[in-house]
């Protein structure tokens, strides 16, 4: 096994580890992590379609990375508690009048 190889299994195990992140920065950090190792493991195993797609995949997850920082900052500075900081983020649900939104001891 050569360090090329070992390189394509280190990028292997954080895109796994990003499956298992229950959270976005965490998530977001390993994908970036992921990114670098695999772009390193397409240019030296000259496989460049992975180096393609994650040399373009990086900044698509550090901007993302960015943007929850930037929210997650925004929030816990605020003093009014207002929702307009987080209205670009939440999706519009209709419901029925009468219909259960939250259930006791259902996910929040």
């Amino acid at each position: 096994m050569t360090w090329i190889d070992l390189l394509g299994y280190a990028a292997s195990a954080t895109v796994l580890a990003t499956f298992c992140m229950q959270t976005m920065m965490p998530l977001r950090l390993t994908a970036i992590l992921s990114n670098i190792l695999f772009a390193s493991f397409g240019l030296w195993a000259h496989i460049y379609p992975v180096m393609i797609l994650h040399l373009i995949l990086f900044p698509v997850n550090a901007l993302r990375l960015l943007q929850i920082r930037r929210l997650v900052r925004g929030t816990l500075q605020r003093t009014d508690l207002s929702m307009r900081s987080i209205l670009p983020i939440m999706s519009h649900r209709k419901f029925l009048a009468g219909e259960a939104v939250i259930r006791k001891g259902g996910a929040g």
